[in-house]
C-alpha cells in the first residue's frame, strides 16, 4: 500500500513549475545522501484514488505539476496507472 506523510507547494524541485509535492513514505532505498530519512519509516496515510482526487480538486488552480517524492519505485509505478488519469491532462507528473 502506498502511503504519504504530507504535501506541499514547492518551487525548486521542478524548474519552471509550481509543484504539488507528495511525500511518499516507507522508502526501501535508504540512499546514503537522503535528506528526508524520515520518509524511510512506515508512517502516514494511504494514498488512495479518493485522496488524490481531493488533492487535484484542492490544488488544481494553484499548481502546474505533481511530484511524488521518495517511496518504493515499484509500488509507485503500480499505482501510477490509477493516478495518471486523475493528474493528467491538467498537470505534469514527476517522480523523484
Amino acid at each position: 500500500m502506498l502511503k504519504y506523510l504530507n504535501t506541499g507547494i514547492v518551487f525548486q524541485e521542478i524548474p519552471d513549475e509550481v509543484t504539488l509535492s507528495i511525500n511518499i513514505t516507507n522508502c526501501p532505498c535508504r540512499c546514503p545522501s537522503c535528506h528526508s530519512q524520515y520518509l524511510w519509516q512506515d508512517i502516514g496515510e494511504p494514498l488512495t484514488p479518493m485522496v488524490l482526487d481531493r488533492f487535484m480538486t484542492e490544488y488544481k488552480n494553484e499548481v502546474t505539476c505533481v511530484c511524488f517524492m521518495g517511496g518504493d519505485a515499484v509500488v509507485l509505478l503500480s499505482v501510477l496507472s490509477v493516478c495518471l488519469p486523475r493528474v493528467l491532462p491538467h498537470h505534469t507528473l514527476y517522480g523523484v
